[in-house]
């Protein structure tokens, strides 16, 4: 899939400052909830995706789709694994 042109992920202009974008509950720490968020949004690379309701698309690749490639997959596992912890 190809990126926007702007290079971000449509939609996510909401994203607050002061907080990390991979911070998926923006309770201020990146933890194992964030971590239970970013595995329901994964893809398989080029994949959307599919995550259980209540999330949705739009929350996982505006939370987790670092690279802007409109997937959720190990390239982006690795912003959570530098932010995760207090």
């Amino acid at each position: 899939m190809a990126s926007f042109p702007d290079g971000g992920t449509p939609g996510c202009h909401n994203l607050l400052p002061g907080f990390d974008r991979t911070d998926f509950n923006l309770d201020g720490v990146v933890d194992i909830e964030d971590h239970v968020a970013f595995v329901d949004c994964m893809s398989a690379p080029g994949g959307n995706p599919d995550p259980e309701e209540p999330n949705t698309i739009q929350q996982c690749l505006c939370a987790f789709d670092v690279n802007h490639d409109l997937d959720v997959d190990l390239a982006d596992f690795i912003a959570l694994q530098l932010t995760f912890g207090p």
